[in-house]
């Protein structure tokens, strides 16, 4: 059986969402008077927009597995910030805020 992820689910809703509002946007009357961008084109516009990027929304990939909070804790502590800035502590602290 096919399993579906949240953004997968996501997608199904906004494409019928996205059905639905443009079905709307074609049902707006078009008025007599000749324009260049008539009442109904930013409606049509966003509808399309919506339908495309629900489809995007389908087909990305899953995201890889998360890393482990310890593995974070350590890149952040080793990697991000050279160890010079943790010699005060207010700097420690504003670090470690950012962990949790």
């Amino acid at each position: 059986m096919l399993r579906l992820n949240i953004n997968q689910l996501l997608a199904i809703i906004l494409f019928v969402f996205s059905l639905g509002y443009l079905w709307m946007a074609f049902q707006i009357p078009v008025f007599p008077i000749p324009r260049p961008v008539d009442s109904d084109a930013f409606p049509k516009m966003l509808g399309a927009c919506l339908l495309i990027l629900s489809v995007f929304l389908f087909l990305e990939k899953e995201p890889a597995k998360r890393l482990k909070l310890k593995r974070i804790k350590k890149l952040i502590l080793t990697k991000i910030y050279p160890k010079r800035v943790f010699r005060t502590p207010r700097y420690k602290f504003s670090a470690l805020r950012l962990l949790y």
